[in-house]
């Protein structure tokens, strides 16, 4: 019987072939452009970006050898940094399962609250609104308490079997859902806040809805944008879905940490290049007696949306220029932000 082969992630970037020490100002980063990772440094008065696929088949890099495997590893950090250097530490995500960011302190304490109305719901058989904000300040108000969780947690121990749990292993599955949750919580901060840029749209949308020209840049924006709302907003309701089912959350916690740090990790990604759309539009005033001030926002938030979220057949058609026909008068291949070299 065959060996099974393992594989330790690297835990920091280094490499054995020469070429990759050879460029003292070069980094690894995702190309904006085509959304691909690329070894980038200078070259005289240029500036090179590699493909990682492109260097791979030049130094025909075997599947599973130390300078494949570090290109592989940092595809994979690269979604939780913006650039690795050599020498620079993998990101936890990718080594541990850890994030590599930390919630405030409000966040720790939302999720505490959370959790915590969750524990007295189930326990004293009542429907916690997990999804209502208002509600749920609510019903912390009138059922919450030291008491009252104190209660839960006991009840929880029973219905494990873990009589008088002196380890108090239910109160520490409670606390590291906790931590978990609260990671969750300040990525449905920056949730809300997308959500608020699509509200400012259709707010945009009632006020000028006699504008013709006004309307052909609010629409398109408009229809692209729900659908990142609608994809993070499913994350949230899973992650909530998970909470709500209190007993398989306590007495298989591991699996729900995964599923919920996956759920993290993915919305962490995603949300990342929103940082400088919802600054922008966050600055925006109340009023806007002149809808032409709005047109630069309106237009740089459709150049965001549009190769991230709009069919690539549509998107590619849009970027077409004379140019990119060949003899034929067909269009050429256009690369979007999803595809892959798998050559």
């Amino acid at each position: 019987m065959g060996k099974v082969l393992t594989f330790k992630a690297p835990e920091v970037v280094d490499f054995e072939h020469r070429f990759f020490g050879s460029f003292p100002d070069a980094n690894f980063r995702i190309d904006e452009g085509e959304g691909l990772p690329v070894y980038s440094f200078g070259l005289g008065q240029q500036q090179v970006a590699l493909p990682f696929a492109g260097i791979k088949r030049e130094f025909t890099l075997r599947e599973y050898a130390h300078d494949a495997e570090m290109l592989n590893t940092i595809e994979r950090g690269l979604r939780f940094v913006s650039l690795l250097r050599i020498g620079d530490s993998i990101p936890p995500e990718v080594l541990t399962g850890d994030a590599s960011w930390e919630p405030s302190e409000i966040h720790k304490e939302s999720a505490r609250r959370r959790i915590g109305a969750q524990m007295v719901g189930w326990n004293t058989d009542q429907i916690t609104p997990l999804s209502d904000p208002i509600g749920m300040e609510k019903f912390i108000a009138q059922h919450v308490n030291d008491i009252s969780v104190k209660k839960a947690l006991a009840s929880m121990a029973i219905e494990l079997g873990l009589e008088g749990d002196p380890d108090g292993i239910v109160a520490g599955v409670m606390a590291d859902a906790g931590l978990e949750l609260s990671y969750i919580e300040a990525l449905r901060e920056r949730y809300l806040a997308v959500r608020r840029v699509a509200e400012r749209l259709q707010k945009l949308r009632r006020e000028f809805a006699h504008r013709s020209n006004i309307m052909a840049d609010v629409d398109p924006v408009s229809r692209l944008i729900s659908i990142p709302i609608r994809s993070l907003g499913m994350n949230l309701i899973e992650v909530d879905a998970r909470l709500a089912s209190t007993k398989s959350l306590f007495s298989d916690f591991e699996f729900h940490r995964t599923a919920i740090r996956d759920i993290r990790d993915e919305m962490h990604t995603r949300l990342n290049p929103w940082d400088d759309i919802i600054s922008n539009w966050s600055r925006l005033g109340g009023d806007i007696p002149d809808p032409y001030t709005v047109i630069p926002l309106l237009r740089d938030l459709y150049r965001f949306l549009a190769p991230r979220f709009m069919p690539a057949d549509t998107w590619a058609l849009i970027l077409a220029k004379d140019n990119a026909l060949d003899d034929r008068g067909n269009l050429g291949k256009v690369v979007t932000w999803y595809e892959r070299d798998t050559a």
